[in-house]
């Protein structure tokens, strides 16, 4: 690799020299709230219970209430602006190398000689695992087990360039029929298959204006489509059948608005996997970049979860920060 590559006229700053591995061992509460990027954490182990969910949630700016509504919440940044650019470089390195034919090669597999710069990008999880350990009581982690393809093995690194068109123009972004609900791409085709369910969808922007306008390839979502999902979905007997045209397949007439996601790089993202969502273009003169972890999920799809809770949780009711609300009494449907 050349000692300098230059990516939209930027200069892309020199891999950081970090071990290649994954981090061996169970992993603490306090070392996972303040571990280095490189390493990505595969153990942990902590007790779950609502005293600890409340301070997790607190501590990275969890809104259970805007989540319980709209299905998705902006979680403060716990990396510094010199640790997010970092990522960013890491991120402009991995996408000019990818071969992958998955979606332009947005999609990173992580592998056991994977290299530095892929295994710092699985490292932003690490800061926020703690809380999503609470919410989610445990979830399968990166480099946990050496399935190559496996969700917890993957992430997505998307690079909106200036120019790029979007899912459709600016005008008609609104519409929830151009969004979809995430599908393992093995059953994307023919559409009708079972749907694919995750816990949730997590991400972090790196770069962007996606704070001050709507136009710099902003994530688009529809608030509440998830529950709306839901309540059509019960009335399946069995596997709820995915289709790419979701909202206009199950909710016909209803198509709930969608809405430019307004994030800081550094912010995180924390979206239920029901809520419908795509990606509008990007007019600015910046790249928007977005490393999103495609899920992470409890235990196998042989699990049955609730919308929000696990459904094991031995209170359906919890606390966070001064909120209380209430999981939802409707399964999601499991592959």
């Amino acid at each position: 690799m050349p000692k300098k590559q230059k990516l939209q006229g930027r200069k892309v700053q020199k891999p950081n020299k970090l071990a290649a591995k994954v981090s061996a061992g169970p992993t603490t509460t306090a070392h996972a709230a303040r571990s280095p990027l490189g390493k990505p954490i595969s153990h942990y182990k902590a007790e779950c219970n609502l005293k600890s969910f409340r301070k997790e949630a607190k501590r990275v700016g969890f809104d259970a209430q805007a989540y319980l509504e709209n299905g998705y919440c902006i979680l403060r940044p716990l990396w510094r602006d010199k640790e997010v650019q970092l990522a960013l470089a890491a991120a402009q390195r991995v996408r000019s190398g990818s071969r992958s034919s998955d979606n332009q090669g947005e999609f990173v597999f992580l592998r056991g000689s994977s290299t530095p710069d892929k295994l710092l990008l699985f490292s932003l999880l690490n800061r926020y695992l703690p809380f999503l350990h609470q919410l989610l009581e445990g979830i399968v982690l990166p480099g946990s087990n050496n399935s190559p393809y496996g969700h917890h093995n993957q992430v997505q690194v998307a690079v909106k360039r200036p120019g790029f068109e979007g899912y459709t123009d600016l005008a008609r972004m609104s519409s929830s029929r151009v969004g979809h609900i995430d599908q393992s791409s093995a059953k994307q085709t023919p559409p009708g298959k079972p749907t694919s369910n995750y816990s949730v969808l997590f991400g972090v922007v790196l770069s962007g204006e996606t704070k001050t306008r709507s136009d710099a390839g902003n994530l688009y979502l529809a608030p509440g489509s998830y529950q709306k999902l839901a309540k059509a979905f019960q009335a399946f007997q069995g596997k709820v059948p995915w289709h790419p045209n979701i909202t206009e397949h199950y909710l016909g007439e209803e198509d709930p608005k969608m809405e430019a996601v307004r994030a800081s790089p550094g912010e995180a993202i924390l979206m239920h996997h029901q809520t419908v969502h795509g990606v509008g273009p990007n007019h600015s003169n910046t790249v928007q970049s977005f490393v999103e972890r495609i899920s992470l999920f409890i235990g196998d799809y042989s699990e049955s979860l609730s919308l929000v809770c696990p459904a094991n949780h031995p209170s359906l009711q919890r606390t966070v920060s001064m909120c209380t609300f209430e999981s939802l009494p409707v399964d999601v449907l499991m592959d």
